[in-house]
């Protein structure tokens, strides 16, 4: 049996020799590309650095104004010092994403906008919590103290801490806000703010004391107790209840402190009726001498009936001779 022997072509040789100039010639023009792409790319980045350089030291971009607004608590400059913005800046050296984390870092601000305009211009605006009042929280060695805002939400630690340098107007201003006692940290929601029914009555109350005609401005309330049963109770300065308008000169220090026991719920008609009460006594008798008793209690829980003890209440002379 004879085999067929299959003859070699001529040409194999060099059709094997072209398939594989082919693939290096393809090789070597990708790598090539590569490599021009790489150095395009080096060369625009490096051009990118040192025009951004430039950019950031050119005295014509230099700050010139830096155009502040909404401070109320903290003054201009400790707001620039917050944000680490030093004099004759350039404005395109700014990082603004960074300037306002820096800014929203200080927990006196709720909210910051920095932006700025070409060629020389920063401007930053700021949006300050206002402090309402001090919530004390109990369940610990010794209470803690809290600030919170208009919004009911906890925003600073109470006293403030001495590194933090506030106007000293404000600082004189603190003090006087009203003290919330009775909660503890079980009447704080997951985000550790205060919440729940009790809360939303201090709330309630404070909002009413923040009226320009409120009857018992948040100023005058020295503190507010939290009975969980019974309601808030409010502990006031007598003077601003008792003074007769044609009395201006009570002396402070002989003024006692009033306990007004409001309960839950209907506080303007409560305190609208109280208002009423006090008005009548003050017309006829010496509220002077009616506010120097001490532990005066008003009980307004129920607005049909109101309480005033004890009762010890001095005529004036007219009072006497007209009986």
């Amino acid at each position: 049996m004879t085999s067929k022997i299959r003859n070699k072509p001529k040409n194999a040789f060099t059709i094997h020799t072209l398939k594989w100039q082919d693939r290096n010639y393809f090789i070597f023009a990708f790598i090539f590309k590569i490599g021009v792409c790489i150095f395009i790319i080096s060369a625009m980045g490096i051009i990118f650095i040192f025009g951004y350089n430039y950019l950031t030291q050119c005295h014509y971009f230099k700050t010139d104004n830096v155009d502040i607004s909404g401070t109320r608590l903290l003054s201009p400059s400790h707001l620039l010092t917050i944000a680490q913005i030093e004099a004759s800046v350039n404005v395109l050296a700014v990082n603004l994403k960074r300037t306002r984390k820096l800014l929203l870092s200080n927990s006196w601000i709720a909210e910051a906008t920095v932006t700025r305009r070409i060629p020389s211009e920063l401007t930053i605006h700021v949006v300050e919590h206002k402090p309402l009042a001090i919530l004390e929280l109990v369940g610990t060695d010794h209470n803690a103290g809290y600030i919170i805002n208009e919004r009911g939400k906890i925003f600073q630690k109470w006293p403030v801490p001495k590194s933090q340098s506030l106007n000293k107007a404000i600082i004189a201003q603190l003090p006087i806000m009203p003290i919330i006692t009775g909660l503890d940290y079980s009447d704080l929601d997951r985000s550790g703010q205060p919440s729940g029914r009790q809360f939303n009555a201090v709330m309630e109350m404070l909002h009413l004391g923040q009226k320009a005609d409120a009857f018992i401005p948040n100023k005058d309330i020295k503190k507010i107790l939290i009975d969980k049963e019974i309601g808030l109770t409010l502990y006031t300065n007598a003077r601003s209840l008792f003074k007769r308008k044609s009395d201006n000169a009570v002396d402070v220090k002989d003024v006692k402190i009033n306990a007004i026991r409001i309960g839950y719920g209907d506080y303007a008609a409560k305190l609208a009726r109280l208002r009423q009460i006090i008005d009548h006594l003050r017309s006829k008798y010496d509220m002077v001498e009616f506010a120097m008793n001490k532990d005066i209690t008003f009980d307004i829980v129920n607005l049909s009936r109101i309480i005033a003890r004890p009762i010890y209440i001095k005529a004036r002379v007219s009072d006497h001779s007209e009986t």
